[in-house]
């Protein structure tokens, strides 16, 4: 069974052996959002873009595409510069994810702010 990445982001915050809550502290996340990832909901560009800034030893080919290996280092820890082979390929994605993200969240506040002026 290849996991999705819910699954995959699971594998990873056990691996950390601190608690969930502890990691959404550490990434700024509300209360329960690892708790959806387990229920099946999918976590957006902006999230990923932020666990992948401050997790850097994630692989982002194996989050995003489940090939190669979990980590990029030996032992989980956040790290100040990623290193050399971490993949561009993979980073870009997920920064292209982010900006399509900002752009329909800004698409949806200007339906918003027209449906409040009819």
């Amino acid at each position: 069974m290849n996991p999705n990445i819910n699954e995959r982001l699971l594998l990873f915050f056990d691996s950390l052996n601190v608690s969930y809550r502890q990691v959404e502290k550490t990434l700024n996340f509300s209360n329960g959002t690892i708790g959806k990832l387990k229920k099946g909901v999918f976590v957006g560009s902006d999230k990923l873009e932020k666990i992948s800034q401050t997790y850097k030893q994630l692989n982002p080919i194996w989050l995003l595409k489940g090939t190669g290996e979990m980590l990029i280092g030996k032992e989980p820890s956040v790290v100040a510069e990623p290193p050399a082979t971490y993949d561009k390929t993979a980073l870009e994605m997920i920064r292209d994810l982010s900006a399509e993200n900002a752009l329909l969240k800004k698409e949806i506040e200007e339906l918003k702010k027209g449906k409040k002026e009819d």
